[in-house]
């Protein structure tokens, strides 16, 4: 098999997701019923609704983007902490240098006091 032919396949098979993955939607008074006030109280009842309102263009469009969205996200998150973790590191390191500075500025005066005793 040439391998564009397995690219077709795959995309076809990737087109055709929320037809193997969901089943068959569900009959217009079931929607109906879900949709009343009372039942849209439940975010997993508004999410039905939501998505069988959808065209199945729509739907397959869903299917894929939606992993997509979440998993960019996640790769976004994962940067920023990384960002923030660096930051604060840095500064940490920056707050050691400075006090390591003070220990030897206090030390130097120490000793030019203690030199200058000793001259007297």
């Amino acid at each position: 098999m040439p391998p564009s032919f397995l690219l077709r396949k795959t995309i076809k098979t990737h087109i055709r997701l929320d037809r193997v993955l969901l089943p068959s939607p569900p009959p217009p008074s079931h929607l109906a019923h879900l949709a009343t006030g009372s039942s849209l109280t439940n975010p997993i009842n508004r999410m039905r609704v939501w998505w069988w309102k959808k065209t199945p263009m729509q739907r397959t469009s869903a299917v894929v983007d939606i992993p997509l969205l979440l998993g960019v996200g996640l790769l976004v998150s994962v940067e920023v902490r990384d960002m923030w973790r660096l930051l604060r590191r840095s500064k940490m390191e920056k707050g050691r240098e400075r006090g390591r500075d003070e220990e030897m500025e206090m030390m130097k005066k120490e000793l030019n006091e203690e030199e200058l005793n000793e001259v007297e």
